[in-house]
C-alpha cells in the first residue's frame, strides 16, 4: 500500500511539473558570476527539498533538479558537515550553500521549524532513514521520491502513514 502511495505521489508531482512548465511563466534570477539559477519567486516551480547531500544527491539529484528549468532545490537537510564518499570528492556542506545558492539544514526538525514553502522531497540518505524520512513527508502531505529501498525490513513496509 505505501509503494502505490509513493508511486502515485511521484505521478502527481511530476504531472504538477509538466503542467508549470506550459502553463505559468518562470521568474528566476541568473547570478552574474556564474551563470546560476537562483529560485527568486517560486511561483510556477516544483519546490524541492533533497534529504541527503552524500554523493547521489551531489552527482545526480542536485546538479540535475538545478539545471532544470521547472523546479527549484529549495533546501538540503545533512546532518553531516563534510559528507565522504570514496567513489567522489564531494562538497562540505557551506561550499554546497554556495555553490546552488540553497540553505542546508542539520536535521528534518530544524528544517521543519523554518516554515519552508515546499512541494517534494527527495530522499537520498542511508537505507535505514528512508522509512522514517517517507512517512515524515508524507504525514506532511508532500510528495516524495525515496531512493531504493524504500525500507529496509517487511515491518517498516506494512506501516501506513498518517
Amino acid at each position: 500500500m505505501l509503494f502505490v502511495i509513493l508511486i502515485i505521489s511521484l505521478l502527481l508531482l511530476l504531472l504538477s511539473c509538466l503542467h508549470q512548465a506550459v502553463s505559468i511563466s518562470v521568474n528566476v534570477m541568473k547570478s552574474s558570476h556564474d551563470n546560476q539559477t537562483t529560485c527568486t519567486s517560486i511561483t510556477g516551480m516544483c519546490r524541492i527539498v533533497v534529504a541527503g547531500g552524500g554523493w547521489w544527491s551531489q552527482t545526480r539529484h542536485i546538479p540535475q533538479l538545478h539545471a532544470c528549468p521547472n523546479a527549484c532545490v529549495v533546501a538540503v537537510i545533512e546532518p553531516n558537515s563534510e559528507p565522504y564518499s570514496p567513489m567522489d570528492k564531494l562538497l562540505d556542506m557551506v561550499t554546497l550553500t554556495q555553490t546552488y545558492s540553497v540553505p542546508v539544514f542539520s536535521s528534518v526538525e530544524s528544517f521543519m521549524e523554518a516554515g519552508m514553502e515546499y512541494d517534494g522531497v527527495v530522499i537520498c540518505t542511508s537505507h535505514a532513514t528512508h522509512h522514517d524520512l517517507g512517512i515524515t513527508f508524507l504525514n506532511a502531505k508532500k510528495h516524495i521520491l525515496i531512493e531504493k529501498p524504500m525500507t529496509i525490513s517487511v515491518q517498516e513496509s506494512q506501516v501506513r502513514s498518517g
